[in-house]
């Protein structure tokens, strides 16, 4: 048995993934649970052989205007999940990377100098507190795929569908991950892997503006992408995220052909 924590984006994907091994699982929600005795007795009475932990505060604006919730998400549940003995694969992200003005690659081995954002430093914090009590954490980065999130719209609908100009920034590089295919390693690779930190990104790096230029070239959008420079102080100028441990994946650019001719 596997027990999954949360029911969005990432949660979706691996659930199909899990689906397609034939493997059993439970997902327990934010609305199944409410308070953290209570959650972790419904994990005891699954006996689950791993927790996967797809469960997170991702809005950064929320976060930054009420910290508090950032840390209950991704601090304090999946250190009480880790400390009652579960084996934990906890999702995380490239937001745990300080400014990283340079265009350096970031393997798993990198260390952080400090997160800019509330929601980079909560989630390098649940990060921490995993790693001590010998869990797994997988590191995406601006997800995408088939299966919508039930919160908010992701941005590659976004741009797709959108019928005006947009201004995005050039200065805020990134590895796009197709949920997709980081379900699959999650699901193959990670639940028997040894502890430790592993980066499931796809191939290539872009910004939002390029991405964006891309996506509605093949969609057949004609409104315009116009690059600016937004000097964000909560993002990395440069998240590199590089497989080094599960391998490569293909290019997010083939991978995202494939989800837009979906």
């Amino acid at each position: 048995m596997i027990v999954i924590l949360g029911s969005g984006q990432a949660s979706l994907h691996v659930q199909d993934e899990l689906n397609a091994k034939g493997l059993k699982h439970i997902v327990l929600g934010r609305k199944d649970w409410t308070d953290l005795e209570e959650l972790l007795g419904l994990i005891r009475d699954a006996d689950p052989k791993v927790v996967i932990n797809c469960a997170a505060q991702r809005d950064i604006n929320l976060c930054e205007e009420k910290p508090e919730t950032a840390v209950e998400a991704n601090v304090t549940m999946p250190e009480a999940v880790s400390m009652a003995g579960f084996k934990q694969i906890y999702l995380s992200t490239d937001y745990v990377y300080d400014l990283n003005r340079e265009n350096r690659i970031l393997n798993e081995n990198e260390p952080s100098k400090g997160a800019l954002s509330v929601y980079g430093q909560s989630k390098l914090a649940g990060e921490q507190k995993v790693l001590e009590n010998g869990g797994i954490v997988a590191r995406i980065s601006s997800p995408f795929g088939p299966r919508k999130s039930p919160f908010k719209a992701s941005f590659v609908d976004f741009v797709a569908s959108s019928f005006k100009n947009l201004e995005l920034p050039i200065d805020q590089h990134f590895r796009p991950t197709y949920m997709p295919d980081a379900a699959k390693v999650i699901v193959d690779n990670l639940i028997d892997a040894p502890e430790g930190v592993y980066h499931v990104v796809n191939e290539g790096t872009t910004d939002w503006a390029s991405l964006a230029r891309f996506v509605r070239e093949k969609v057949g959008n004609k409104y315009k992408v116009m690059p600016v420079t937004r000097k964000d102080g909560t993002r990395p100028e440069w998240g590199n995220l590089k497989n080094t441990k599960i391998g490569r994946l293909r290019h997010w650019s083939e991978a995202m052909i494939e989800y837009l001719g979906r």
